[in-house]
């Protein structure tokens, strides 16, 4: 648990995890700055097998906190407010679906192609493919549903006889 007043971190024994230094890691995004903090009396402790790796390692335990991190918790407490909730109830809405999924499927965070032409072009293969992925899946399903409903019956049908074999249905003997 953090204590912002203190700038440390309490373990689940109660121990204070002081503030041992910080570090920059580069991400994506940039650098981000870490500041580190180390449990020193951790050694012997009873409750250090659920709270660490190792509980028989020489050194105590050590937490890092971002830079980012109280945006993050300022972020969570937003979100837990009624109001803020029904907000984003609305932000899940069925119309949300396609672009969530071109931008993860197919990976259409931004236009390969420049000018109106181009990006007009980009859009529809985008929602061609979109629409043949939904329409497989529509296909997928109803076949599933085909081979749930198929009787181990043989039927007549024109002359030829049609049955079950490995669960897909052929026209066998015309």
């Amino acid at each position: 648990m953090y204590d912002a007043e203190a700038d440390c971190f309490h373990c689940p024994a109660g121990k204070t995890l002081s503030r041992g230094g910080q570090e920059t890691r580069q991400t994506a995004a940039g650098p981000v700055l870490h500041v580190v903090y180390f449990g020193d009396e951790c050694k012997g402790c009873e409750r250090a097998s659920p709270c660490r790796k190792n509980p028989d390692a020489k050194s105590g335990r050590k937490l890092t906190r971002d830079e980012h991190e109280p945006a993050r918790e300022r972020h969570r407490e937003h979100i837990n407010e009624p109001e803020s909730a029904d907000r984003y109830k609305q932000r899940q809405h069925f119309g949300e679906m396609p672009f969530a999924m071109m931008k993860v499927c197919f990976d259409m965070r931004r236009f390969l192609l420049r000018g109106l032409a181009g990006v007009q072009a980009e859009w529809q293969w985008c929602c061609t493919a979109f629409n043949l992925k939904k329409l497989m899946n529509l296909l997928a399903a109803l076949r599933a549903e085909e081979r749930k409903t198929a009787k181990l019956k043989y039927y007549t049908s024109s002359g030829g006889i049609l049955r079950k074999v490995k669960s897909t249905v052929v026209c066998v003997g015309i």
